[in-house]
């Protein structure tokens, strides 16, 4: 009797859908199957329509106590509201660089970096407690998104107790989660229906090579518009206003506004599970109760009322627009990956089936299909150990009256690096001068697509110079400056004088990626800085 082949063993990873809303977590296990850990008391229930099992979900928002104590996700509302002191859309003031501070712990202010970091470190580190073997997370990052995020990720996870955290955009995580091949070439229309608003981008994914470290995708086209699932929430409060005769004037009216808010969001999730929901509540002054079947048929009524599925189409033909689409041209389209909560909704996927057709339209893992795609992810698409854009140094031309960039770092190279990457000397930019800086700047790779194409020309000296971009590239292919908000500060004491050379610097890349900097003062001969993290590349 020939014995069957062993079953092939893979290592227990992590996927994380860090959204602005709410996080998803999935675990693939040592045998390649993937499921949704719950978190008791943190996490949410999304229900699946036609399945008894719901997609936990931990809302992304954290709250701190008088005393200290943290409360995460679900944990962070009170009788199903959010107080006043939940930080809440973590990643998109994270994304954005916000200073904006918010109630900390202790009764003092802090971050939303910092915000963001409890809320992941918590989770993670629950994830890591309670999961048997699993070393590896990875997270999707948003399309286009800046090193920074990668950096600040990284830093999360590895304090959570990660060893080496891996990215892959949302895009290919969608992809993958939808059991769709990585094919260069191919065209995703990825719409992400959300609660703040309705996302539409044409992707493709790039094609993979070692010198790249992973695999991600380039945006052809995008739009967007602010429809999401809080304006659908006030519609169906409207109208339910509207049926019961209750004016905006009434008394009533502004008593009940705060439950029946929260009474529709919960209406709206339950429809996409069953036919028809019950909203239910009373006004405890006059006495007045209301009760109201909200059905399917209703929605979509309110839907045509509303004109979003002409608002839906009308933003899809804008991305399209932008990527040079039309017509006919659409059947190109390989596959429509359909994400976000109020994709889940079932008029809203009629809707998408009935422009691009069934065959083509993925849409039945709306909120964890980017979660899964990121589990999924092999481990060659993921190899940690290249760097994917090229770094430069900015520095001014008086004479040209330009910024150029000096390369220090190219796209494809490993780490950590066999010895120094770069070596150079900088010199003060004024008299009097104490303290020296070093403008890091990420230029992504534009790959070959003519729609995003930027010259950088680079001189005998290895300085790069833009010689003039396309009058609508892309701004992800811009030198960005990286380092601001950790600025590297090399102290001059005595203070440096203008064209004076004052700094020898040297770097290297460590085994996690960071850029190190050693710097020796050339006027005293003092090591200032050893072995420095100046910022981890992308």
């Amino acid at each position: 009797m020939q014995e069957k082949p062993p079953v092939e063993k893979s290592r227990p990873r992590l996927g994380v859908d860090f959204g602005n809303s709410t996080t998803v977590v999935a675990l693939r296990d040592e045998t390649g199957t993937i499921r949704l850990p719950d978190f008791s008391g943190w996490s949410t229930s999304f229900p699946v329509a036609g399945q008894e099992h719901h997609v936990p979900r931990i809302p992304s928002q954290i709250r701190y106590s008088d005393t200290g104590t943290r409360y995460f996700g679900a944990e962070a509302q009170q009788e199903g509201m959010a107080p006043a002191g939940v930080a809440r859309w973590l990643r998109h003031y994270i994304l954005e660089n916000s200073t904006v501070q918010v109630p900390g712990a202790d009764g003092k202010m802090t971050g939303y970096r910092n915000a963001g970091s409890d809320f992941l470190t918590a989770l993670l580190t629950h994830a890591l407690r309670n999961t048997t073997g699993t070393s590896e997370v990875v997270f999707s990052v948003p399309v286009n998104a800046s090193g920074m995020y990668s950096t600040w990720l990284h830093a999360v996870a590895t304090a959570a107790g990660f060893s080496v955290p891996f990215f892959i955009d949302e895009a290919c995580a969608a992809a993958r989660g939808y059991g769709l091949p990585l094919v260069p070439g191919s065209l995703f229309l990825l719409i992400d229906f959300h609660p703040d608003g309705l996302d539409i981008a044409l992707v493709t994914p790039c094609e993979f090579s070692p010198d790249a470290g992973s695999q991600h995708s380039r945006v052809l086209g995008q739009a967007h518009d602010d429809i999401g699932g809080s304006v659908i929430d006030a519609w169906m409060v409207q109208d339910i206003f509207t049926r019961n005769r209750l004016q905006e004037t009434d008394p009533r009216t502004a008593r009940l506004l705060p439950l029946i808010r929260n009474e529709a969001q919960r209406v709206r999730l339950a429809l996409v599970q069953d036919s028809e929901a019950e909203v239910r509540m009373s006004d405890p002054v006059s006495g007045f109760s209301l009760a109201e079947q909200v059905s399917r048929t209703d929605l979509c009524r309110i839907f045509d009322e509303r004109r979003l599925f002409a608002t839906l189409n009308r933003t899809i033909d804008r991305a399209l627009s932008v990527s040079g689409i039309h017509g006919q041209e659409e059947k190109r389209i390989t596959a429509v990956l359909m994400v976000g909560e109020c994709s889940a909704i079932p008029c809203v996927q009629d809707a998408i089936k009935q422009r691009w057709g069934a065959g083509r339209v993925y849409c039945d893992h709306p909120t964890d299909a980017i979660a899964r795609g990121a589990a999924m992810a092999s481990p060659e698409i993921l190899e940690p150990n290249r760097i994917r854009n090229d770094y430069a140094i900015r520095h001014w031309d008086p004479v040209a009256r330009e910024y150029r960039y000096r390369f220090i770092v190219r796209n494809g190279a490993r780490y950590p690096s066999a010895g120094q990457v770069a070596r150079f000397i900088i010199s003060g930019v004024y008299d009097g001068q104490a303290y020296l800086g070093i403008p890091l700047c990420e230029i992504c790779t534009a790959g070959d697509d003519p729609h995003s194409h930027i010259e950088l020309v680079s001189n005998n000296k290895g300085e790069l110079q833009i010689a003039g971009p396309a009058s609508d590239a892309m701004p992800a292919v811009c030198p960005a400056l990286v380092n601001m908000q950790e600025p590297t500060l090399l102290h001059a004491s005595p203070p440096a004088k203008k064209g004076e050379p004052r700094f020898e610097l040297t770097f290297f890349l460590d085994r996690q990626g960071y850029l190190c900097l050693t710097a020796r003062d050339l006027l005293t001969g003092l090591i200032v800085k050893r072995d420095a993290q100046v910022f981890r590349l992308n």
